[in-house]
């Protein structure tokens, strides 16, 4: 009798979590730093939120009484993002694209290791990239990059997605860098120019040989 009244009050006090839950994806979103903004859009009306940055989805809890997913992903909507009720389908704005005769290289296997040396090019200023579609300011210095690449013919990008911070590409390289863009610059020489973490376009223009002052580049 005693065990049984024990098992009574355990599984009475065992309850199914409130609200249904549901996921919201995100389209064309332009930085994994928005999520706080997407979070705070739908904070007075869900139980819960969260925001999946590899994703671009946010996985939400809700009263059902009270409101619906697709009522909630017009509140992302009204708040300035492109959303669409449903997971699966998030996704960040398409990369930059480079001058089809450019010296552009993307290696995407963030899971395995990648020697440096073995992608700088002799004779070319090598400007090896890292990145991730998340980071909104890479973009921006791919926007500045594909500027330069047009006039000069002379520099090759190498970029490395690392998809997120703990894969193996990243753990190899990016142990004591606090934000991407990091980019590292070598001379014709294959000589060590810069190593630059975020986005700072006049050391990237400097290490190139580039005055800081022409808007052109």
């Amino acid at each position: 009798m005693i065990l049984f009244g024990i098992m009574f009050f355990a599984c009475a006090g065992v309850q199914k979590p409130a609200g249904e839950s549901g996921v919201i994806s995100i389209l064309d979103l332009d930085c994994a730093s928005c999520g706080g903004a997407l979070e705070r859009s739908l904070a007075p009306d869900v139980l819960s939120v969260k925001f999946r940055k590899l994703d671009a989805e946010l996985v939400v809890r809700f009263d059902p009484k009270l409101t619906t997913l697709e009522g909630l992903t017009e509140r992302v909507r009204k708040a300035g993002f492109k959303a669409s009720a449903g997971g699966g389908k998030g996704h960040y704005v398409a990369a930059v694209g480079y001058p089809a005769d450019s010296d552009v290289r993307h290696h995407k296997n963030h899971n395995e290791r990648i020697d440096l040396d073995t992608v700088l090019v002799p004779g070319k200023y090598t400007i090896i990239d890292f990145t991730a579609a998340w980071c909104g300011p890479c973009r921006k210095l791919d926007e500045a990059l594909a500027r330069i690449v047009t006039k000069r013919k002379d520099i090759a990008v190498r970029k490395i997605d690392i998809y997120d911070w703990g894969t193996v590409v990243a753990n190899q390289h990016l142990k004591n860098v606090p934000e991407l863009p990091y980019v590292i610059i070598y001379g014709p020489d294959g000589k060590k120019l810069d190593a630059i973490s975020g986005l700072h376009l006049g050391r990237v223009r400097n290490a190139l040989g580039i005055a800081t002052d022409d808007e052109s580049e």
